[in-house]
């Protein structure tokens, strides 16, 4: 802890409550997460609050690579000097330099690179905001707000098939061209192609061409208490490319997250994080591992996202014909409406009755008859808390 202090004292850095800033300060709480997480080198990590680079710096050994997360810019260049102390083994980058290009790259507003003799670093001005990202070796350090940032259009930048020097695609197809006519005219020359290495013509090719496909992408983060709960259920939502979240969160969050119909702290987050995932707890961490010290428990939390079982529903086959005249029979044949539009009502009748989640649904669901709900086997005076997706599910069927 002393260290980290001095640095941002150093820095003259406070840490702020308005941001969530608690900083993870013990190495073995560090390689508790990592061994948690269990990255590969086939995993493109996104890390969500990169802090001072603590958790960063182990993430970028074991990942293919790293995209890190930071709101706060004053803390650009301890982050800065932390990941190139781990990853290139000297600090002695001009500081100065560093500042002039960041002046000089905002008040462009486009990408302008910077390859330092001393430092090895790339910065890059932020367009939208103006701050001034950077990498240094697999990590990628993108100072923005992320609860505004699209997780589909971040990854698609970073993933291995984009290029990292900002190319477009018909650039890098001419230059993986050429390169291939060379790779021939080799060939032809010396009536054998070898690489460098000793590799074989295949096996270099093996890697070069390794797909955005080809990883797994995963979320990794000590989460802020005040975003914790909003950012786990906008990820699931909306981005199904994120596949595994292990994240440090408030207790009273994760004991949310992973509750059981019955318990009293079972909504429509615990619903809605479980219809998405599986969740396996790795524990309970003190507060004496941060700085500042919480004033409560966290606890580590893995989501590993479960098979996609339905496409969206075709809207184009909903409705009447027009010019004919609605059926009024009951409908006794079996619903085969897609999983996602059943799935999409569910929670929309959960969360109307948790609104009310101290009322019988009879009384939170009116528009839904008695009948209906003798139907889909689900009690008309049980209370949300009660019921599993599954009793939402077929509730959600037969109230069409």
């Amino acid at each position: 802890m002393g260290k980290l202090r001095d640095q941002l004292e150093l820095h003259d850095i406070r840490p702020k409550k308005s941001l969530g800033q608690n900083f993870v300060t013990d190495k073995n709480t560090i390689d508790r997460i990592l061994r948690f997480a269990d990255v590969g080198k086939n995993d493109l990590v996104i890390e969500v609050g990169a802090g001072c680079g603590a958790l960063t710096v182990g993430l970028t050994k074991s990942a293919d690579a790293v995209v890190a997360i930071e709101t706060d810019e004053r803390l650009r260049h301890l982050l800065l000097e932390n990941l190139f102390e781990e990853l290139k083994g000297d600090t002695s980058f001009d500081q100065q330099e560093i500042d002039v290009d960041q002046q000089s790259a905002s008040s462009k507003n486009q990408n302008v690179g910077l390859e330092s003799p001393k430092s090895n670093v790339a910065m890059f001005s932020n367009s939208k905001n103006n701050a001034l990202d950077f990498q240094v070796g697999n990590v990628n350090v993108v100072f923005a707000d992320v609860t505004e940032i699209n997780f589909d259009e971040l990854i698609d930048k970073f993933s291995v098939a984009s290029n990292s020097n900002g190319q477009d695609e018909n650039e890098v197809d001419n230059e993986n061209e050429a390169d291939s006519k060379n790779e021939a005219d080799n060939k032809n020359k010396n009536g054998q192609y070898e690489n460098e290495n000793g590799q074989d013509e295949n096996e270099n090719k093996s890697g070069q061409n390794k797909k955005a496909g080809d990883q797994k992408v995963k979320l990794v983060a000590n989460l802020p208490y005040n975003i914790s709960t909003r950012l786990i259920l906008d990820v699931l939502d909306e981005c199904n490319r994120v596949l595994e979240l292990s994240v440090m969160v408030q207790k009273e969050v994760a004991e949310r997250l992973r509750a059981k119909p019955g318990d009293s702290n079972f909504g429509i987050t615990s619903l809605k994080a479980q219809y998405h995932c599986e969740i396996e707890s790795g524990g309970k961490v003190s507060p004496a591992v941060f700085y500042p010290k919480p004033n409560v428990d966290s606890e580590l939390l893995k989501l590993v996202r479960k098979p996609a079982e339905n496409s969206p529903p075709d809207k184009s086959q909903s409705g009447t014909t027009p010019g004919t005249t609605p059926d009024t029979t009951p409908d006794t044949t079996p619903d085969t409406t897609p999983n996602n539009a059943i799935a999409e009502k569910a929670f929309s009748l959960a969360r109307q009755a948790f609104s009310k989640r101290r009322k019988m649904l009879r009384k939170s669901l009116t528009e839904i008859p008695s009948q209906d709900f003798a139907r889909a086997e689900v009690p008309e005076t049980a209370r949300p808390q009660e019921l599993t997706f599954s009793d939402w599910e077929r509730l959600a069927r037969v109230s069409r």
